[in-house]
């Protein structure tokens, strides 16, 4: 938009005003001019004015009519009312209608002068207004990938005790989570990408898979999807619409592991847990995706396993892992709320649990050091603020119980 619109009836009411404003203002042209309200439509349309001075009382289409007309097309453009002295009845309609002033005729210099420059004023103070604000949105959209990252950590890790937090942050970022499931996807073989990417080269890449993982959504206002280290997608889905089932988990599990192989030079495989009440409860999902995750991993990479189908699998040659999950989820709060004989106990009847389940493994010993290695593995990536005390006791406990 640019420059000033003069409308009227009369050619030396035109003229007149339009050499005042390039004798006082040339820099706010250009400057054009219209005979009737139809030319003022037609004229707005083609060179979008910044200002249009309209006379009211005018031949073929009066200036309210071409006002309504032109507020529709250009809500931005202000409109100024020519009008002389028993006109102003038309003026208080011309105001209800989104006139931004007016002028009695004959125009005097200086007034047109001043209320073309206070109009202007606005215009850039409005112009810089709405800079800002895009400035704002866009750095908005840019950390807003953060947030939910951020709220997904917290949320697996149980570290969000207020529900309001949750709430204003999903607000945030426009979602909402009913009956909360835990999606995870984690890279095969990562060894080899990390041999072969560097650090700002599998920034991208991860970056990328969220992307793709958000991309594969049903519903992406009522789905979480951001990363989560190392190399893992973690994606909070709502269950209660489009994945009531554990048979659409997995439709849509090997969509998004289609999608990652279509795109990217690795495969993945993914963990389903289960989905629950509310978001209280994704700790526990989170649990049970990974747990299935490292199930399906020791069998086959490139696949999908739901929590649900973990007891059934048979005990490999190789000591396939598994374990009750709820019992991992008691022991991480009893360590949480510094009940270390709670802790001592629970740890013992996984470790008794492990032992049970590979007692006709070829190759027992390792099959239990596998699943203890990743019970302290999960406990200390997800409390690493214990006090060092806790955790050598803890860690003495399995010491005790394997032995």
């Amino acid at each position: 938009m640019a420059g000033i619109l003069v409308v009227d009836d009369l050619p030396v009411i035109r003229s007149g005003i339009i050499h005042i404003l390039e004798q006082n203002l040339p820099q706010r042209g250009p400057f054009y001019q219209a005979a009737d309200g139809q030319a003022a439509v037609m004229q707005a349309r083609a060179h979008k004015p910044d200002i249009i001075f309209l006379d009211i009382k005018m031949p073929n289409q009066s200036g309210l009519q071409a006002m309504s007309q032109i507020k529709a097309e250009l809500p931005d453009t202000r409109i100024v009312i020519l009008t002389a002295y028993n006109e102003f009845t038309y003026i208080q309609r011309a105001i209800q209608q989104g006139a931004r002033d007016y002028l009695l005729k004959p125009v005097r210099p200086q007034h047109l002068v001043e209320v073309v420059e206070k109009i202007y004023a606005e215009i850039v103070n409005e112009r810089r207004q709405m800079k800002t604000i895009d400035m704002v949105k866009d750095s908005l959209q840019k950390t807003l990938p953060v947030v939910e990252a951020n709220l997904i950590e917290n949320l697996i890790r149980g570290t969000l005790p207020e529900s309001e937090t949750v709430e204003e942050t999903l607000a945030l970022l426009g979602k909402r989570l009913n009956r909360p499931a835990v999606i995870l996807a984690k890279v095969d073989q990562l060894e080899n990408l990390l041999s072969v990417y560097s650090s700002s080269e599998l920034q991208k890449i991860y970056h990328r898979m969220v992307e793709i993982v958000r991309a594969t959504m049903p519903e992406p206002q009522r789905s979480l999807v951001g990363y989560s280290y190392p190399a893992r997608i973690v994606a909070i889905v709502s269950c209660d619409q489009a994945l009531q089932s554990v048979d659409r988990l997995y439709a849509l599990s090997q969509q998004i592991r289609t999608r990652i192989e279509e795109q990217m030079p690795f495969t993945v495989t993914i963990g389903l847990g289960n989905a629950y009440a509310d978001w209280h409860s994704i700790p526990l999902s989170y649990a049970e995706a990974s747990l299935a995750r490292r199930t399906q991993s020791r069998i086959a990479s490139n696949k999908s396993l739901h929590i649900d189908d973990v007891a059934r699998l048979p005990v490999d040659k190789k000591g396939g892992t598994f374990y009750r999950v709820e019992r991992e989820q008691e022991l991480i709060e009893a360590i949480r709320l510094h009940n270390l004989q709670q802790a001592l106990d629970l740890t013992t009847q996984i470790v008794e649990y492990f032992i049970e389940r590979f007692k006709d493994s070829e190759d027992f010993i390792n099959a239990v050091k596998n699943n203890c290695s990743e019970l302290v593995s999960l406990i200390s990536w997800r409390w690493s603020g214990w006090a060092a005390k806790n955790a050598r006791c803890w860690m003495y406990s399995i010491s005790k119980s394997f032995r």
